[in-house]
């Protein structure tokens, strides 16, 4: 009874992993869609000045580089301060 109980464990195992290798990542139906939010509150100094360096940047697309140097380079200094990788993706 023991061994057949084995197979059985063996055998959900194989259909388990079986049904992992089709299984299809993500897409988003957007490229508008929101996948994650940072974890501020709109009181927060933080995202107050992100969100003002991103007003920045749509308001003067006319500036872009120097636009994107402030807000890239203030996502860098996040991942300097807090060591959370994803800010890297932002910048």
């Amino acid at each position: 009874m023991r061994i057949g109980g084995l197979r059985f464990g063996f055998y959900i195992a194989g259909l388990l992993a079986a049904s992992l290798c089709f299984a299809k990542p993500y897409v988003p139906a957007s490229d508008q869609q929101v996948l994650e939010r940072l974890p501020f509150q709109a009181s927060d100094p933080l995202a107050r000045e992100l969100s003002r360096l991103r007003i920045e940047l749509q308001q003067d697309p006319h500036n872009l580089p120097a636009a994107i140097k402030k807000l890239a380079n203030r996502y860098y200094g996040l991942v300097v301060e807090e060591g959370d990788p994803p800010y890297l993706d932002f910048a």
